[in-house]
């Protein structure tokens, strides 16, 4: 993966320079990817906005807008503070995604990302490789109950993860995707970042993704999750020496 950047008035543009020869600012517009017939569909993301998907040059991949969610997005929506480009929240994320794919970890490819600012603002996008045939953890369990070799599989995934010290700031079952072949990967690494490897940040990931678990089932009665499968998910988390 080799990093490339173009400038474009008040956007920059960060790519992937092994997966395209240029940038192209109409990856990063639904219209523009409409009118080309490049668009695919979109999904509703959490929070505010939605995931667009899209194909080019035979490959298929996925365009999120930064948004805030929460009471502050009635005020500034889709707008951050600028702290300088490096510092942006689509630079970081794009950034830390590419290592991530070089230590062959399980997260969507990232393929490029931009930020337009605007006086003392800025917006962004980002755009990274689909993950095919997948859906979330929430969606697989609005199906069924999931055997116990799955649950045991995220777990043993999330370990990965914090063996090499990557901190997920929101792990929860929408977070979590599972592919038709049962295979698990990790998405949305906005504010994640790498650190000291402790146990106390490690446990509170899992109890995110736990309280992720039981909100749902709250709301869902329905839902086939019990707190046995997340005993599953940590005997899975366990066989991986962190």
């Amino acid at each position: 993966m080799r990093e490339a950047q173009v400038r474009a008035g008040n956007a920059c543009i960060l790519y992937d320079a092994d997966a395209a020869a240029y940038a192209l600012n109409d990856w990063f517009e639904p219209k523009s990817l409409a009118a080309r017939g490049w668009l695919i569909g979109r999904v509703a993301g959490r929070g505010c906005g939605h995931v667009h998907f899209f194909g080019y040059c035979g490959n298929g991949y996925a365009l999120r807008h930064y948004r805030r969610g929460g009471k502050v997005a009635t005020w500034i929506g889709d707008h951050y503070l600028w702290a300088g480009l490096g510092r942006t929240r689509a630079w970081r994320e794009w950034r830390l995604l590419a290592r991530l794919t070089e230590l062959k970890l399980p997260v969507p490819r990232p393929f490029a990302a931009r930020v337009i600012k605007s006086g003392l603002f800025y917006r962004a996008d980002l755009i990274t490789m689909r993950i095919a045939s997948s859906s979330s953890l929430f969606e697989r369990l609005m199906i069924g109950a999931l055997p116990d070799a799955i649950w045991r599989e995220i777990g043993r995934v999330i370990a990965e993860f914090h063996r090499v010290g990557v901190w997920h700031a929101d792990l929860n079952a929408h977070n979590v995707l599972l592919s038709s072949d049962a295979a698990v990967a990790i998405v949305d690494f906005d504010r994640a970042r790498f650190r000291r490897n402790t146990m106390r940040w490690r446990e509170a990931n899992l109890a995110r993704l736990l309280r992720s678990l039981r909100k749902l089932k709250s709301l869902k009665p329905e839902l086939p999750f019990h707190e046995s499968d997340f005993e599953l998910l940590r005997e899975g988390y366990c066989s991986r020496r962190l």
